[in-house]
């Protein structure tokens, strides 16, 4: 089970890992098996998941197909193509070894983390579906680009929507969700309900990582409740030193909802150290909106910060002898530099 839980922690942060067994505790093929790096010059497409959950298979000596590892939606993956371009794929009976339920379906051959896989297309966007979005706030879809086609699908706050690079229309963006058909399906969301601001992205996906770890099997007895506290920190400090561009407005209503489900979560607090549970209980900026001297712009002291930039009083000057904050409020006192030359009279 451990090592289990590791193959999902670990294949969820980006990491290679190879493992003994898989979460149904089957014994893996050697690396000359199915999950061996692939070496094939086919051409392959490019895309990415649309589904979170066990559907990563290897086919294993019985020639039927095993869930191996779990893939989350916006991870990416590659196809192999067929002679015509077309997906490779092939049929093959797919074992639940938890209930023994065997079925015949239809697979797809992949590389996922730069190792051979199999899965369905049932889990995966077109071609070129290489874009990732974030809904800012529970969104609406539609079947067009108009405002008026409105379906009944909606996209919860901090959900992740899968699209291509041509993905704008008439100020809408055309994603792909899963839907259970064959490449998912084309909705259409307005441009200023989601971003694709790579740092919200990041955030977002590392919550979600936070989330598988705490959902896996057995994570938190005890007899694994190190480890993933060990995991769950180690994310946490992704979070922490990852460059966080603020003055980006949208990524930063993202980011404090992340913040606030950490909070909330009864699962993953308990598991911060005090550290990262400092992190996360701290304000960045105080009322004045000047910069928290638990994190420092430069060590100094003396920063604040004002209209999506960073600023330092030696950048103008200013001692650190001089009091900025408690003596002095730049918002109070309305000076303005243009207006007042205040930086000449000093």
């Amino acid at each position: 089970m451990k090592k289990a839980l590791l193959i999902l922690l670990l294949a969820l942060t980006g990491f290679a890992f190879i493992s003994c067994g898989d979460k149904d505790g089957n014994e893996k093929k050697s690396s000359e098996g199915s999950g061996k790096v692939a070496e094939s010059k086919q051409k392959m497409i490019r895309t990415k998941f649309i589904y979170s959950g066990w559907v990563v298979y290897e086919e294993q000596n019985d020639g039927k197909m095993y869930a191996t590892l779990e893939a989350e939606v916006g991870d990416d993956v590659q196809i192999y193509t067929a002679s015509d371009g077309s997906a490779e794929q092939k049929k093959a009976i797919r074992r639940v070894v938890s209930t023994g339920e065997e079925k015949e379906l239809e697979f797809i051959h992949v590389k996922f983390n730069n190792k051979d896989y199999w899965t369905r297309d049932i889990f995966v966007a077109p071609e070129g579906s290489t874009e990732l979005y974030i809904a800012l706030s529970d969104t609406m879809t539609y079947s067009k680009p108009d405002g008026i086609s409105i379906l009944s699908t909606m996209i919860k706050e901090g959900e992740l929507c899968v699209a291509n690079k041509f993905a704008e229309k008439d100020g809408y963006i055309a994603c792909v969700i899963y839907d259970g058909n064959s490449y998912g399906k084309e909705i259409f969301v307005s441009g200023s309900s989601v971003t694709n601001y790579e740092a919200a992205v990041d955030f977002i996906k590392t919550y979600y990582k936070m989330e598988a770890a705490v959902a896996a099997e057995n994570a938190l007895d005890e007899k694994h409740y190190d480890e993933t506290c060990k995991v769950i920190n180690e994310l946490a400090t992704m979070m922490i030193t990852y460059p966080y561009d603020y003055s980006y407005s949208s990524a930063e209503d993202l980011y404090n909802w992340v913040k606030g489900k950490i909070l909330d979560s009864e699962a993953i607090y308990p598991l911060l150290n005090s550290t990262t549970e400092s992190y996360f209980t701290s304000s960045y900026y105080d009322d004045d909106y000047y910069y928290d001297e638990d994190y420092e712009y430069d060590g100094d002291g003396d920063d604040w910060y004002e209209d999506g930039y960073y600023y330092d009083d030696e950048d103008y000057g200013y001692s650190d002898d001089y009091d900025y904050e408690g003596d002095y409020d730049y918002e109070d006192y309305d000076y303005s530099y243009d207006d007042y030359d205040y930086y000449d009279e000093r």
